[in-house]
């Protein structure tokens, strides 16, 4: 196209070939402006060419001449570039550390781990008031470990967190801790709740047996396992009775019993696993406010917790009706009666005794 005079239509319904006599030829119109080229347009053309394709066609043949260089010598520039993207690792894991106040873990080969303050290297760049927690399993401490608490109460992160400190250490980097000594571990296996996806073809509840599967068969003595809800896919009676019966091949490995992190809702399960030097029940604690709600603490304490299910949905900002008719409903199931018509409670609506509960009479 090379260079062009553009010029404004001078009166409406111009003639465009009006130019012509004065050595101008139109070339096109286009938002209002005609486009001519003539004698000094074609001698800037003859004498500059387009410069703008020229620059582009000069930065191709650059870009060519590069890849093909790093095609020939690829080997010779691969190698500093593994060592410069190690140092850059290094680097950054070493800021981190001291800027975050992680700590050099010890390294032992004894079975043990004992963590004491751990945090999630993550999450606690998004609280300033990040609740540290302690872990320790081998030898004189429990390998298993089962964490029952409330929706929201941090059982997940503490799994993770413990998880994550224990691979960092076998990275060579300082851990997010106010002490940790960790014990060389064979593989880190976690069952952590999994997104259900065309691509993999298997249900949510199919991806999780499949990493329980995976850690049922592979784990060793020196292995961690995390178990992080497993069950939820199904009904409660049968998580309970898989997740109890993975724990038992765990446990009758006795001396050979890998680490074991276990959360869950399903609290029942204490009911069917065996006193044991193996085992101890831990929960995150919590408090009840002088306005009667529930606070966590985030703190992992011995014992058993409840799901605290409607507390939890009370925070969660549901109605006070919703809750009344659940508390209902579950005090029906385990008594074996039947739940009162919901037209009880909201007699203005006609159409709620779709939603009454009848549950049958046993029978004799």
């Amino acid at each position: 196209m090379g260079h062009l005079i553009a010029v404004k239509e001078w009166e409406p319904d111009c003639d465009r070939d009006q130019l012509q006599e004065a050595g101008f030829q139109f070339v096109f119109e286009v938002n209002n402006l005609l486009h001519y080229k003539n004698a000094m347009c074609l001698e800037l053309d003859k004498q500059l060419g387009n410069i703008h394709h020229d620059i582009l066609a000069h930065e191709n043949r650059i870009v060519q001449r590069l890849a093909d260089f790093v095609l020939k010598y690829n080997k010779e520039i691969r190698e500093p570039l593994k060592i410069i993207a190690l140092i850059d690792c290094l680097i950054s894991m070493a800021r981190v550390a001291k800027e975050k106040g992680y700590v050099r873990p010890q390294l032992n080969q004894d079975d043990v781990h004992e963590i004491e303050g751990g945090r999630h290297p993550l999450l606690e760049l998004l609280c300033s008031n990040f609740v540290p927690n302690d872990y320790q399993s081998g030898k004189d401490y429990t390998h298993i470990k089962i964490i029952t608490g409330p929706n929201d109460s941090g059982k997940s992160v503490y799994l993770k967190q413990t998880a994550i400190i224990i691979f960092l250490a076998h990275v060579g980097s300082y851990v997010p801790a106010k002490k940790a000594n960790i014990s060389m571990v064979h593989s880190i296996h976690s069952r952590i709740h999994a997104m259900e996806s065309a691509s993999v073809n298997l249900s949510a509840f199919m991806l999780d047996l499949s990493q329980m599967s995976q850690a049922l068969h592979s784990a060793k003595k020196s292995s961690l396992v995390i178990l992080d809800e497993f069950g939820r896919g199904t009904t409660g009676d049968d998580g309970i009775a898989l997740l109890v019966s993975a724990l038992k091949k765990f446990y009758n490995q006795e001396e050979f019993c890998p680490h074991v992190l276990v959360s869950t809702h399903l609290q029942q399960i204490c009911h069917y696993l065996p006193q044991s030097k193996l085992i101890s029940h831990m929960k995150l604690d919590h408090t009840i406010s002088g306005s009667n709600n529930l606070v966590f603490l985030y703190k992992v304490v011995e014992g058993i917790s409840n799901s605290f299910a409607f507390e939890v949905a009370v925070a969660a900002g549901l109605e006070e009706d919703i809750i009344t008719r659940a508390r209902e409903i579950y005090k029906a199931l385990f008594s074996n009666t039947e739940a009162c018509s919901l037209q009880d409670h909201t007699p203005e609506n006609n159409d709620t005794d779709l939603f009454t509960i009848n549950i049958p009479e046993p029978d004799d």
